[in-house]
């Protein structure tokens, strides 16, 4: 799987990847509004000093909205990079501006640290495509619970007729009351040449 793009704004978070298929390399891409694990946001956060030491102004200043990765040709070697876009908020207006910064390998950007916390991002983000959210039971089955009493009476309710007419029948065999029980017949009696001399 190759992450290529990240757009996450505190409500949503937009991914688009790319994995190998059965007939070559497919593209996918989702939008979720379930909310990422906290490492996820701390790392997303862990961006706005990047776009600081890239573009300029404090780290705090930066609402880091995307990410794309892209391969940087340099000569005759290809070195990965990335592409941040910010919500930059200048000093001397609060209306923040969009900038992208310059398409930069790991090894242009000013921020040492750049490639560790691109790095981490990418792996947070792999995390949530498998299902690890803030939601850590993302894809947990769920326990069955028996019906409780209330729950029966509901389904089966007759106004307690079924329940008394119950309860009537017990009282009455309690008490001997009722229809009356049949009594046990007799045995049929044995012929007597069919019994045993010894038993005469």
């Amino acid at each position: 799987m190759t992450i290529t793009k990240v757009k996450y704004n505190g409500k949503k978070l937009e991914v688009a990847f790319e994995r190998l298929g059965e007939s070559g390399l497919d593209e996918w891409s989702f939008v979720s509004r379930d909310t990422p694990r906290p490492e996820f946001i701390a790392a997303w956060d862990g961006l706005k000093t990047v776009a600081a030491k890239m573009l300029g102004g404090k780290p705090e200043n930066h609402d880091v909205r995307g990410l794309s990765f892209h391969e940087v040709v340099r000569g005759s070697e290809t070195e990965p990079g990335a592409i941040l876009t910010t919500s930059w908020t200048l000093g001397w207006t609060k209306t923040p501006v969009t900038v992208n910064s310059p398409l930069s390998s790991f090894k242009q950007m000013p921020d040492r640290g750049a490639k560790t916390a691109i790095e981490l991002v990418e792996a947070e983000t792999k995390l949530f495509i498998e299902g690890k959210r803030a939601q850590t039971d993302l894809f947990a089955s769920e326990e069955v619970e028996a019906p409780s009493d209330a729950v029966l009476d509901d389904e089966y309710d007759d106004g307690g007729e079924g329940l008394a007419k119950i309860a009537e029948a017990a009282d009455n065999s309690a008490s001997g009351d009722g229809a009356e029980t049949a009594e046990p017949e007799a045995p049929e009696p044995v012929p007597a040449e069919s019994v045993p001399a010894h038993a005469v």
